[in-house]
């Protein structure tokens, strides 16, 4: 999970520490979800949209904004070792036109977190996982 807020990164890393049948990475910003990706191979990336340029690199801090994370989804599709990879897109930004420029980046699904339980993801993270 690719995902800036601790309070989600929480909930959700104990969602999944209860069932065994996954391993459970995180990330904070773009550059770390990437390279992550990139040494673990999921099965399945889970990613918000609105993410900060860098939280790992101390003095570069800037404003999150969905720019960052269209670029990572950008940048996850169009390297070999992550590009076949599913994708879930879990952000509070909720627009037609977010979720169409998502799915032309490549991203499989999209679930808004405003009301979402883990349920519903798990849902998805199944449905693609063809469990």
């Amino acid at each position: 999970m690719i995902d800036d807020d601790s309070i989600i990164r929480g909930l959700y890393r104990d969602y999944f520490a209860r069932r065994e049948e996954y391993d459970f990475y995180l990330a904070i910003d773009p550059e770390e979800g990437f390279k992550k990706a990139v040494e673990v191979r999921p099965d399945l990336i889970i990613m918000d949209l609105i993410l900060p340029k860098n939280l790992t690199a101390p003095l570069d801090i800037e404003e999150a904004n969905k720019e960052f994370g269209f670029k990572l989804l950008e940048r996850i599709r169009k390297d070999e070792r992550t590009a076949k990879i599913p994708l879930v897109v879990f952000s509070n930004v909720d627009s037609d036109d977010d979720r169409a420029k998502t799915k032309e980046l490549g991203a499989n699904d999209y679930l808004v977190k405003t009301g979402a339980v883990p349920s519903q993801l798990m849902a998805k993270i199944e449905s693609l996982l063809g469990i």
